[in-house]
């Protein structure tokens, strides 16, 4: 119970909302740089993707609706630019996946903490008195 306490006591403390207030800075900092990141990181590969899709469907001579549709035939002269497309635009939407999965940690941990933050500073001059 003594360690709830000096948890409780430090959280509300100045020291601890001062704390709380920097981590949600820190947070967002790293949300907007992964952001960057995934828009830099993505589109040059989708990009790649859609290249090679369209190469695909101007050597085979046909309307394909899209890259997961795409039938590839080893005996094909397109063969090679339709499975790297295929590929390629697997491991974009594998990144893309992954980093979904990471922004959303990253918006709860700033949830939690902007929560934690403004209710230590709200109760610090209840809990503190001079």
């Amino acid at each position: 119970m003594k360690a709830f306490d000096y948890i409780f006591n430090l959280s509300v403390s100045e020291k601890g909302y001062k704390a709380f207030f920097q981590a949600v800075i820190v947070l967002i900092g790293v949300y907007l740089g992964t952001l960057v990141f995934i828009s830099k990181t993505i589109i040059p590969i989708e990009s790649e993707a859609h290249k090679l899709f369209y190469l695909v469907e101007q050597e085979l001579g046909s309307d394909i609706d899209s890259i997961e549709n795409m039938n590839c035939d080893i005996e094909s002269k397109a063969y090679a630019n339709c499975e790297l497309a295929k590929y390629t635009k697997r491991t974009a939407e594998t990144i893309l996946d992954t980093s979904e999965a990471f922004t959303m940690l990253l918006r709860t941990l700033i949830y939690i903490f902007s929560t934690c933050a403004l209710l230590s500073l709200f109760c610090h001059p209840f809990l503190h008195k001079p």
